[in-house]
């Protein structure tokens, strides 16, 4: 998001301001958190195959993500792809639920 500012000064050009976090209770804040997750799932979808992307693009709202496997050794290996994905653009999550 980028903003403009002329401290009220219309004889100035307009200073632009980029927004460089996603601000938590702003009305678009989900669609962007959303659009993030999706371009990064996208990007790396050669790294970590078409169907985590797929996954990610459809199990995921915000930070939830319901998944599950049929083995544990499934689920463990979910969850460290998961992680990865995710501290690859510094978004962390705290709770992981089996």
């Amino acid at each position: 998001q980028l903003y403009l500012w002329r401290n009220c000064d219309l004889s100035t050009d307009p200073k632009v301001f980029v927004m460089e976090r996603v601000l938590f209770g702003q009305t678009s804040s989900p669609f962007l958190c959303m659009s993030a997750i999706h371009k990064h799932a996208d990007n790396h979808a050669k790294e970590f195959g078409e169907h985590f992307r797929h996954s990610i693009k459809t199990n995921i709202y915000m930070d939830d993500v319901m998944e599950g496997g049929t083995t544990d050794g499934e689920v463990i290996q979910k969850y460290e792809s998961l992680s990865k994905f995710f501290s690859g653009f510094c978004f962390l999550y705290f709770f992981f639920y089996s």
